[in-house]
């Protein structure tokens, strides 16, 4: 019998702080808005490298991506716009953008590495980090996306192996970054 599988992902999991400013953000669009499925502030993250569903014996990966994420030094990004994923024209859903995410494409290319002669899911686009606010529906309303964000850096120090079971996110190995 083939051993069940495990939906896996690398991501930056979103402070506590950060995930009150984004709820107030969703706050202020949620009284105007229709057909948002919003997420949950505990399942706020920025997704590195989805993995797809993987075999359960995991840890050999796991130790090599660590190995690499442990040579990256700790960086921040500045979570700066709010915008409609991937084009505003045919939009799935809501989302926060980093201003500048060149470290972020950095690791994401190092975990990359890492995991390549692994059997995961083949990437199937360009890496675009972001951190998802809602899910639309076909037909959704949003108001106008032009509101001001708070000012909210985030200090990226580790990144974590998640696996997700029935849409809870489980952190599975964290992996620090390099020790400064």
């Amino acid at each position: 019998m083939k051993a069940e599988r495990i939906k896996a992902f690398f991501a930056v999991a979103i402070p506590d702080a950060i995930q009150e400013q984004l709820v107030v953000v969703m706050e202020q669009l949620q009284p105007r808005s229709l057909g948002v499925d919003w997420i949950p502030p505990e399942k706020m993250h920025i997704t590195m490298r989805f993995l797809g569903n993987i075999a359960p014996d995991y840890s050999e990966m796991a130790e090599q991506a660590a190995a690499a994420i442990a040579k990256i030094p700790p960086f921040s990004v500045q979570l700066h716009s709010l915008v409609l994923f991937p084009s505003p024209q045919n939009p799935r859903i809501l989302v926060v953008k980093p201003e500048s995410y060149i470290e972020l494409l950095r690791a994401n290319l190092v975990i990359e590495k890492a995991v390549q002669t692994f059997e995961v899911k083949r990437r199937q686009r360009a890496y675009v980090p972001h951190v998802t606010l809602g899910r639309l529906a076909e037909d959704y309303y949003l108001p106008s996306l032009d509101i001001s964000l708070p000012e909210m850096e985030l200090s990226v120090e580790e990144i974590t192996f998640f696996q997700s079971v029935d849409g809870v996110y489980m952190p599975l190995v964290r992996c620090p970054l390099m020790r400064v």
